[in-house]
């Protein structure tokens, strides 16, 4: 009789997961507690976007904790300027506001690919004119093992917005597509998630200088084409500053709500696949 009433409490319980479709969540969903965004590239990653403009009513979410160790040309850091930052994270706390997000951004104005380079060169670097930003890749990946916690968090995407240095400097712009098909998969590596998101945000610099910023788009869209989980960002129709090369304040929350609308779906595609059967 003892046997049978441990029974039948069991019976129910096995019978009410198989009616709701097995939706509690597994081990490793339950698990995650932090997502971990990556930000990388150069001045428009950097952000250019005057504070002052935020006011009071823009602030980064309390969910969110961001790391930033971006730096302008002169390697100077600015507490004055923003990017792409303050709109993803009105995106992402809105649509997971249960969610934690860190945010942990490596960006110089003016780095080009071969700044960036996972085996990095001075002499390549010195293409560019700026040897002086050393190995950025390596940096990085420094920076991510330092502060991001391995347990309790999951990484989620990697955001790219570089490519105008590339584009007028001709001698690094033409292998821009195999250059940055080898920093994805080396940060998939050494990440150690290698069906990491990437998400790049297409060129968009109006002077003539850039004379290979057409080349350098049609790399990010191949390489889009060409890996698994990498996504593009249109820029064109956001506005400029004056050089017409970098983003204003107000294109700058744009670009952060692009990428923040990228990651959503990437957020929503993973969090089903992870709950459904």
């Amino acid at each position: 009789m003892n046997k049978l009433i441990l029974w039948i409490p069991s019976w129910f319980c096995l019978l009410a997961l198989t009616l709701v479709g097995c939706r509690t969540k597994p081990k490793e969903m339950k698990e995650v507690k932090t997502y971990v965004i990556y930000m990388g590239g150069q001045s428009n990653m950097v952000g250019q976007g005057n504070k002052k403009y935020l006011g009071d009513s823009i602030k980064l979410s309390p969910n969110v904790k961001f790391l930033d160790y971006s730096l302008d040309v002169s390697l100077k850091k600015s507490d004055y300027k923003f990017g792409p930052e303050y709109g993803m994270s009105q995106v992402l706390t809105k649509s997971f506001p249960n969610s934690k997000f860190i945010f942990i951004k490596y960006a110089i104005g003016g780095a080009s690919l071969l700044d960036w380079a996972p085996e990095y060169s001075k002499e390549k670097a010195e293409i560019t004119g700026h040897p002086e930003f050393g190995d950025m890749y390596g940096k990085f990946i420094q920076k991510i093992e330092k502060e991001v916690p391995e347990e309790d968090s999951f990484p989620l995407a990697f955001l790219w917005m570089q490519g105008e240095r590339d584009a007028v400097v001709p001698d690094a712009g033409k292998e821009y597509e195999e250059n940055l098909d080898h920093l994805i998969r080396s940060f998939r590596r050494d990440l150690n998630a290698e069906k990491l998101p990437f998400i790049i945000g297409l060129i968009d610099p109006k002077p003539e200088r850039y004379v290979l910023k057409d080349h350098v788009v049609h790399s990010q869209k191949m390489i889009a084409k060409e890996l698994p989980e990498v996504f593009t960002i249109e820029t064109s129709d956001l506005s400029k500053m004056k050089d017409q090369v970098h983003y204003d304040s107000k294109g700058q929350m744009a670009l952060g709500r692009r990428f923040g609308h990228q990651i959503e779906k990437i957020l929503k595609k993973k969090e089903h696949k992870i709950i459904s059967f």
